[in-house]
Parts: structure tokens; C-alpha cells; sequence
């Protein structure tokens, strides 16, 4: 895997598609400096949010104050409603005991969350039973179950909720803005929610970018792995074996360490079960590709007899890998054959979200966790990966073949572990000759090879598996180091699956699928020697580190192979066009339609929208280059050789002369121009002599006055403390000059009734003043972020100005051109949404207007 420092935030290849210029906007607006590179290297001012980074204070549920609020007050009540808290008053509570409390019942509190069969099989949505819970009116029956419910089991029960008028009260009260204490709305497990991606745990947290300690952007794709299988398997892997996971370096690492503990799980079947892990975050058909790699590092030592932590049929490295360690996709939503109870009864299919058991880590908890998850789940999630676990496709380090999910299948584990805990018919038990009906070859070897070590121990390392889906073509490819070794079709999947199963096949839409790796464990030797003990990494490249596989010229390829339909899409749309077309923009249909296909042949069209975007953004200089360009280009080229263009550009510019006096373009060049040179007075002052009838004219002078305000405190900072900023010489006194006048400034742009909404941003941006050192300025986060932005605010600032004055003079909001623009990128995305297949491989931008 690549030693490069440089880590991406979206990965490179997916740049090409319509999703990647989705993710680079969202990272653009966050961050114009990471969205134009899409790339960082990591440091404390710049890295994705990890588990170390996760707060380690004991006594606060999460970061955020107003949830962490909202969330003891409401906890306090629902203790004592449970008769948790005896007699002791809640407000008496101390906190650190609320947050004890807090842990050993998140778990049973929660109201989200997969059910066990047990819960729902007996109860159902609607009928007798349901109106019986729900209803003081329901009839007394015999026939219905007696159960006794657990007080948690009612999610309302000791919750209270303000409504607005009390929210304000209270806001007034504390002298807070009522949208502080929004979170005092929100129920229970709304905040448990809240409180959880604000916190995270070790095993559940939000990846963040985080750029000067603040959450800059979050990827909507697969960043690190969570454990499936949520019970005594996770506290097995995370106290014998010290489980961790972490993003070093652009790589998602999962580690294990075995620890010299005396502790029983009690779980005879542990050698034969799969510990499953999936993605963070699914893919969906709307990706169009998607591609990971994985390799496993592992370290044996004589403590365990050379014994390695990830189970291998032959640790010798003359046999290869023979590793049981699998690699593939899983769907999201999965159907599981539950077991009889009697050997009369037949087997039922469950479905489960995965991303239910995801979540339930989050509120793992050694010293006192709930499962809501029955047997058959449990048993389910062990299954191996392709084989038994239905919806799934994966390929065996051990044996180098690939394998489709089955819907019936059932293995060895999954067949013994049942049979420990209900006895059932022969009949349900499957064949051997069955087993292995989804196998397909790779038809090559992964191997296993040595790492230097030290101390007698031994470092094994295998091949660099990848694994990428195409949702388009309906296919799966596998590679081996960097090289494409396997491309496997939608029939060969099919073909040899005895089920007829597919994954791309799903009753939901769009197609979800979850990257997904699973692996049996070693037996722990029942002496453990001295010494250094054996540790394993599972390294997973997700895309924000360069593949070995080319995978970016895997994806231009197929872009390429997509260009001959979608051309055919563009062209019979072209002659589908109505004739709303040629309303729009003042031509004949027929003519509307060759301009627009003939863009380079007769670029009239093109010309006139130019033309139109200049008048419309104020751009008059621009403007008078443009048609002195289009003049020359007629008089010195076969482009003139059309009698009628001379004319139509006259008739143009006469047009466009028009277009400039009516929707006033020389004020609005004026103003922008002001703007742009710092002459924030004068502009408001032009402004308000120009326009005294403007309907924002209010807003618009006090953002004037805070640009205006902040330029003064740029032009402080460069002076007090050299900062990049350049604005002239420095000095004592004027430095003080500069203080005086920005501290005069600032304290009467405080009093302004339209500052109300922005008093907190204006005081962190105030801050700037007590600086003496340049280094100071970091941490004033905002602040700095204000003042780095200046550039890309102004360029807003001019556009709202404009923009305002347009609509005064009765013009549209955006010109021709853009609007034509912004309705093909639309579209393009609707599409894509919609899955219609040619234009998930699409980046408007940059593959038809070169921005």
C-alpha cells in the first residue's frame, strides 16, 4: 500500500462520477482550500475524527452543551419514574452518578434498534393486541399473553416536552436565545441519538474532517469497520483480545492484541464461528463503482506457539495463504432462515437491516449491556460470508474462490451451534455435497510471505486483496496486488448459485451494499508463555490512499464505453425537445435544436447567453472585450463567410446595449466594483442614493458594514503581528491607530438591531484585537476562519448586491446561461437519483464545461 503522506478526503476515482461532484461541492463549501485540492496531510490542525480523539471527561454525555443539557434533565425524571433513584429527589442527583447510571441502562433505554423475534413474533402491529397496549378501553381476555412489562419498555413514560411558549419563558429566564434550548423538545432517544454522534464510541463514531478543531465535512462512504456480530462476540474480541480501530494515515486499522486473561466466554463453538465486520456506511447504485483493498499483517510470537490471532488451516508459509479470512459485499437488508423448535415445525425467513446491529454498538457497554437480539440472529451473523450468510458475496483467502450469497444455505457452524440449543429434524440439516454449490475459482493463488523480525517472532503478511463492484455493468472484480485477476459477471453469479441469488438484486431501492470482511479466530492455548504476545492488523484502504490497481483508469474506461448511450440518450432527447424550448429562448424549435447540437459550427446561441451572463453579474468590461472579440473573429475568419452574422451581431449588441440600460448594469458594475476595492462606505453610501426603495436595503448596508469591519481587523492583525494579509507598513502607532478605529467600529456595529443574529460571531471576531502573537490566531478558530475567507465573502456579498437590485427591476435571479447550466446539472442528478445508469459515471463540470 502506498507510503505517500498525502491523504484524500474523497476518493479520487469517484471524482469522475455524478456523486463525486455532489461530495466536492458539500467539501467546497465547507472548505474552498480542501475542495479545490481534495487532499491534506494529516496533522492536529487537519485529520478525520478518530476514537483517540473521542473526549475522555466522564461526567458529560456528549460535546454539545444544550443536548448535554436537555439529556440530564430528562434522564433525572425518567430514573425516578423508574423508581431508580428510591427517594432521593432528582435534582439531588449528583452528575457523575446520573452518568453512571446513565451507562449501565442506555442499553434497555433505547427505543431504536433491531427487535428480536421474540419481541415482534407475537405482537403485531396492528389488531386486538395493539389497541389492547394502547387502549384503557381494551376488552379483558384470557386469549391475549400475560406478560410483565418493564417500565422501559414504555419510551413515554417519565418524558416531559416544553412547547414553545415555555421554551421562551424559560429562555428569557436565563437570558438565552430560545434556539439554545431547542433540544429541550426533542425526545429521549432523539437526544441518546444526538448525544451518540456528537460523543461516539470507540466502536461507533463519526468520522469528521476536522479542520482547526471544528467538524469541517463528513463522508457518506465506508471510512473504517463495525463489528456485526453485538453480544458476548464483541466483548470476546474487545477485552481477550483488545480490540481497537483507528484511521492512520488515510488507512482504516483494525487491530487486535492478545491479552494474558483468565476469562470464560463459555463459547464452545468459537473456532467455527465468523466474526463479521461491515463498513461504516454503505454504497448504494448511485455510486457507480466502488473499490477497496485489504491486507492482513499478522505477528506471532513463542508465547502462543507461533499460534496467529486470525485462524489458518497451515501456518507454514510453504502452504500459501490458507488464511479463513473472507473479503466482499453484503447487501444492507438480509433474509435469514430461522430454525424449528420441534421437528414437526418448519423453518421461517426473518429479514434484518444491517444497519440496525450496526447501531446497537454504540451503546455496548462491558460492565452492563442488553441484547435484544435472539439466537437465530446471533447465529446468522456468524455465518461465513458468501457461503451462509444470505445476500452476500466474498472471496476466501484460503482457497482463493469467490462465493454468492445462498438463501437457504447453512453451514457446518451454523447447522452445530442450533443444535446446542433446540433439537431439530434431520431434514433441516443440508448436504455436504451442497456446501460448496456457489464456489467460483480466481484461478490464482494468494500467498503469505515473511516480514524481518525480532525476538524470535514472526511477521506474516498477505497478498493485497481488492474488491470493487460496478453497479452499472452488474458486475464484481477482484485483484491481486494492483492486477485485475477476475472480473465476475451478474450470470456468473447467478449461474452458480443453486439459489439463483443475486446481490444487485433487492425489493429496496436503490441497491445497498456494505463492504464486508469476516475471519474465524485461533484457540487460545491454555498456557499462555512469557513474553511478547500475538498481535494482528487487518489495513484497509477504503480510497483515501492511491490503490495498487489503477482503479482510476479501470473507471475512464468504462466512462468511455458509457459515452456511445448516453449520446444516443442526449440525441433522441434533443429530438424530443417541446415547444417550450423555442418559447424560452426565442428561436424556432428546429432552430433551437441545431444550435444547440452545433455549438461549435454556429456559436450564435452560445454567444448570446455569454453575452446575457455578463449584463446580468454587471461585468460591463468583460462585456465590451467579449464583442470586440466576436468582432474580430468575423472580420479575420471563415467565420464570416455566413452573410447574415455582421447583422445579427449588430442586432445583438443593440439587444444587449438595451439589456444594460434597463436592468441598470453600470450601477450594479459600480457597486461591485467598490466592493471589490474595499470602498465598503461608499458602496452603502451609493446604495442608498441609488436605491432607497430596495427591499433588503437594511441587510445589505449592515453586511457592508461587517465586510467593512472586518477588513479593518485584517489590516490590525498584519500590522500588529505580520500575518500573510498586506495592506502597508507597520508601526506603533499605527498600530494603535488601527486598534482604535476597529474597536470604535466594532462596538457601535454591536449596537445595530440587525446584529442580533450574529452578536456571538461578532464577538469571537472582536477577539482578534487581544492577539500578540501570530500564533494566538489559531485559536481563535472562527475568527481565523472569517478572516481567511474574506476573499470568497466579498465575492458573495457583491453577488447578493446584485442580485437585489435585479429583482427590483422586475429580472430573473440567474441569466440564460446559468440557468441553462444549473437545469443540465439538475437533471443529471435527477437522473442519477432516479438510476437511470449512463449518468451515475457523469461529473458535469468537469467533463462539459472544464470548471
Amino acid at each position: 500500500m502506498s507510503d505517500n503522506n498525502l491523504i484524500h478526503v474523497i476518493p479520487p476515482y469517484l471524482l469522475n462520477t455524478c456523486l463525486g461532484l455532489e461530495l466536492q461541492r458539500e467539501l467546497f463549501w465547507a472548505n474552498p482550500e480542501l475542495g479545490a485540492k481534495n487532499a491534506f496531510v494529516s496533522s492536529p490542525s487537519c485529520h478525520f475524527r478518530q476514537p483517540k480523539n473521542l473526549p475522555r471527561k466522564q461526567d458529560a454525555f456528549c460535546e454539545d452543551k444544550s443536548v448535554n443539557d436537555a439529556l440530564k434533565e430528562k434522564l433525572r425524571e425518567k430514573f425516578a419514574v423508574a423508581g431508580i433513584l428510591g427517594d432521593s429527589p432528582p435534582q439531588k442527583i449528583s452528575e457523575e452518578y446520573l452518568f453512571e447510571l446513565y451507562e449501565i441502562f442506555k442499553s434497555r433505554l433505547r427505543t431504536e434498534g433491531p427487535k428480536s423475534r421474540a419481541d415482534t413474533k407475537e405482537t403485531p402491529e396492528n389488531g386486538i393486541l395493539a389497541l389492547a397496549v394502547a387502549s384503557s378501553m381494551a376488552p379483558h381476555t384470557d386469549a391475549l399473553p400475560k406478560k410483565k412489562q418493564s417500565v422501559f419498555e414504555f419510551p413515554n413514560l417519565g418524558e416531559f416536552r416544553f412547547g414553545p411558549e415555555v421554551i421562551k419563558e424559560i429562555a428569557n429566564s436565563r437570558g438565552v436565545s430560545p434556539e439554545g434550548l431547542k433540544n429541550m423538545v426533542a425526545s429521549l432517544s432523539e437526544l441518546m441519538r444526538l448525544a451518540r454522534d456528537n460523543n461516539g464510541h470507540k466502536y461507533s463514531f463519526l468520522p469528521y474532517l476536522m479542520v482547526n478543531n471544528q467538524r469541517t465535512f463528513l463522508s457518506p462512504l465506508p471510512m473504517y469497520w463495525t463489528l456485526l456480530s453485538i453480544d458476548k462476540q464483541l466483548e470476546q474480541l474487545d477485552v481477550l483480545y483488545g480490540m481497537s480501530v483507528s484511521l492512520e494515515n488515510g488507512y482504516s486499522i483494525l487491530e487486535f492484541k492478545l491479552n494474558k486473561l483468565d476469562f470464560n466466554f463459555e463459547d464452545t463453538m468459537r473456532r467455527k464461528r465468523y466474526y463479521n465486520f461491515i463498513a461504516n456506511n454503505e454504497v448504494d447504485d448511485r455510486t457507480g463503482v466502488f473499490y477497496y483493498e485489504v491486507l492482513v499483517e499478522q505477528k506471532t510470537t513463542p508465547a502462543t506457539n507461533h499460534r496467529p490471532i486470525l485462524l489458518a488451516n497451515d501456518s507454514s508459509l510453504s502452504s500459501g495463504s490458507s488464511l479463513l479470512f473472507s473479503v466482499g459485499f453484503t447487501k444492507r437488508h438480509v433474509r435469514y432462515d430461522t430454525m424449528p423448535s420441534t421437528s414437526g415445525s418448519t423453518t421461517t425467513t426473518e429479514s434484518i437491516d444491517l444497519k440496525d446491529i450496526q447501531n446497537e454498538i454504540a451503546f455496548y457497554n462491558q460492565e452492563a449491556y442488553t441484547s435484544n437480539l435472539d439466537d437465530d440472529t446471533l447465529t446468522f451473523l456468524g455465518a461465513e460470508p458468501g457461503i451462509s450468510f444470505e445476500g452476500s458475496f466474498a472471496l476466501s483467502f484460503n482457497n482463493s474462490c469467490s462465493y454468492a450469497s445462498i438463501k437457504n444455505g447453512d453451514n457446518s457452524y451454523r447447522t452445530s451451534s442450533l443444535n446446542m440449543n433446540r433439537r431439530f429434524s434431520q431434514l433441516n440439516r443440508q448436504a455436504a455435497n451442497e456446501l460448496d454449490t456457489s464456489r467460483l475459482d480466481v484461478e490464482v493463488p494468494f500467498t503469505t510471505h515473511a516480514k524481518p523480525s525480532m525476538q524470535g517472532n514472526k511477521i506474516l503478511c498477505t497478498d493485497t486483496v481488492g474488491c470493487g463492484v460496478n453497479f452499472i455493468s452488474k458486475t464484481l472484480f477482484i485483484t491481486l496486488n494492483g492486477i485485475l485477476v477476475k472480473t465476475i459477471s451478474h450470470n456468473e453469479i447467478i449461474n452458480t448459485n443453486r439459489h439463483k441469488d443475486s446481490i444487485f438484486v433487492s425489493s429496496s431501492k436503490p441497491v445497498s451494499l456494505f463492504p464486508m470482511i469476516g475471519f474465524q479466530l485461533s484457540d487460545v492455548p491454555a498456557t499462555i508463555g512469557e513474553g511478547d504476545l500475538p498481535e494482528s492488523k487487518i489495513i484497509t484502504n477504503f480510497g483515501q490512499k492511491e490503490f495498487l490497481f489503477n482503479i482510476n483508469h479501470y473507471v475512464k474506461e468504462f466512462k468511455s464505453e458509457q459515452e456511445t448511450e448516453l449520446n444516443s440518450t442526449i440525441a433522441e432527447e434533443l429530438r424530443n425537445l417541446t415547444l417550450a424550448s423555442s418559447i424560452v429562448t426565442g428561436l424556432p424549435e428546429e432552430s433551437f435544436e441545431k444550435s444547440v447540437k452545433n455549438f461549435k459550427d454556429d456559436p450564435t446561441l452560445l454567444n448570446d447567453f455569454v453575452k446575457g451572463y455578463l449584463v446580468q453579474e454587471g461585468y460591463l468590461d468583460t462585456l465590451e472585450s467579449f464583442k470586440d472579440d466576436l468582432t474580430d473573429l468575423a472580420e479575420n475568419t471563415s467565420y464570416k463567410a455566413n452573410g447574415d452574422v455582421l447583422a445579427n451581431d449588430l442586432q445583438n449588441n443593440k439587444d444587449a446595449e438595451s439589456l444594460i440600460k434597463e436592468s441598470d448594469a453600470v450601477n450594479r458594475h459600480t457597486l461591485r466594483t467598490l466592493i471589490f476595492e474595499g470602498e465598503f462606505k461608499k458602496a452603502a453610501d451609493f446604495l442608498q442614493e441609488n436605491y432607497p426603495k430596495l427591499a433588503l436595503m437594511k441587510r445589505c448596508i449592515f453586511d457592508l458594514q461587517v465586510m467593512h469591519y472586518v477588513h479593518l481587523l485584517k489590516r490590525f492583525i498584519d500590522v500588529k503581528v505580520g500575518n500573510e494579509f498586506v495592506f502597508g507598513d507597520g508601526g506603533a502607532n499605527e498600530t494603535q491607530k488601527l486598534f482604535t478605529e476597529a474597536f470604535e467600529y466594532g462596538r457601535n456595529l454591536l449596537n445595530n438591531p440587525e446584529a442580533r443574529s450574529l452578536k456571538q460571531a461578532l464577538s469571537e471576531l472582536s477577539g482578534v484585537l487581544l492577539v500578540h502573537e501570530k500564533e494566538d490566531l489559531a485559536e481563535l478558530t472562527n475568527a481565523k476562519k472569517y478572516l481567511d475567507n474574506f476573499g470568497r465573502e466579498l465575492g458573495e456579498l457583491a453577488n447578493r448586491v446584485n442580485l437585489a437590485i435585479l429583482e427590483l427591476k422586475n429580472f430573473h435571479s440567474e441569466s440564460r446561461l446559468e440557468n441553462m447550466i444549473h437545469s443540465v446539472g439538475r437533471n443529471i442528478s435527477t437522473l442519477c437519483a432516479d438510476n437511470d445508469d449512463p449518468f451515475k459515471m457523469i461529473n458535469y463540470e468537469k467533463d462539459y464545461i472544464d470548471i
